[in-house]
């Protein structure tokens, strides 16, 4: 069945960590309601996967990038890898369904896989597009049924409809058999921040991380400077406080648990580094916090 989606786990830069199937199989059903987020909203994020998805009620406000469109019932969205985005409520308790997958799921022979899935996956006239297509639209809800129902080799059946909405837009929009692509950060990078993300409850070092990547800790500083402007080190505190600024508002473990289970020993080192941050510390922004959520509520 479809997962619930309650919150997103995403780092300093705003990627998404949260796993989206398993390995064998990277793709995930999600059904949202924004009033059962925090805010009524999905923060702005990005992620390696690509989505898919459409309203089925109420109507969200979808922003990629600088451009930002309300969404109605049975409107579709389709988002290519990489590209930021956000939903928020634009109408009463909205609910919109989302197929988020890896591009591996649908690689197949590499002549079949150029001609026809990476023009659509990477062609940036398709990196953000709403269409109200009923042919796809049906294949959207076979597949969330395909997830409930989960007969014998669902995994297969849910694939050829993927593949067949792709083929879809491929005759719709003709992309561009080889186009342009900046798939945004390097191999290597992407392998360190996976390391960040499984471990940062550790006390990991910028040693560790580096050979993560079988790289020095010097190539390491480099890279993460060249890449995404900060050293390692800055950016594995912001992923810690980021992780506990989620579990502040989202449980109701205790502080000094909390500054455990992000990585930090010492709870006042942690409230230092939290407040130097998000300007309160960890006892007034989980107040502040809670109690705005219950205001919406």
């Amino acid at each position: 069945m479809a997962k619930k989606l309650l919150m997103l786990s995403l780092g300093p830069d705003g990627r998404e960590y949260d796993l989206h199937g398993i390995k064998a199989f990277p793709c995930e059903i999600y059904e949202t309601s924004l009033k059962s987020m925090v805010n009524s909203m999905v923060p702005e994020h990005w992620h390696q996967e690509i989505e898919i998805g459409f309203v089925e009620r109420g109507q969200i406000e979808l922003r990629c990038d600088e451009t930002s469109q309300v969404l109605h019932e049975e409107d579709i969205y389709f988002i290519s890898s990489h590209k930021r985005h956000a939903m928020k409520d634009a109408s009463l308790k909205p609910v919109f369904y989302s197929v988020v997958f890896h591009e591996a799921l649908l690689s197949g022979p590499d002549s079949i896989n150029d001609k026809y899935v990476y023009p659509v996956l990477h062609d940036q006239k398709l990196a953000f597009l709403i269409t109200r297509d009923p042919f796809i639209l049906k294949k959207l809800k076979d597949i969330i049924k395909l997830g409930e129902d989960r007969p014998m080799g669902f995994e297969l059946l849910i694939r050829n409809q993927l593949s067949s909405i792709i083929l879809c837009l491929h005759k719709k929009y003709r992309p561009q058999l080889k186009p342009a692509v900046t798939s945004g950060l390097s191999a290597r990078i992407e392998q360190m921040l996976s390391f960040i993300a499984s471990n940062y409850m550790e006390d990991i070092q910028v040693k560790d991380v580096a050979e993560s990547a079988h790289i020095s800790s010097r190539e390491c500083y480099r890279t993460f400077r060249r890449e995404l402007g900060r050293p390692p080190t800055v950016y594995i505190h912001q992923y810690r406080l980021k992780k506990a600024a989620d579990l502040l508002v989202s449980t109701d473990m205790k502080i000094e648990d909390i500054a455990r289970n992000c990585g930090y020993i010492r709870p006042g080192y942690f409230s230092t580094k939290f407040k130097a941050v998000y300007e309160y510390s960890p006892a007034e922004y989980r107040t502040l916090n809670q109690n705005e959520n219950q205001g919406d509520s």
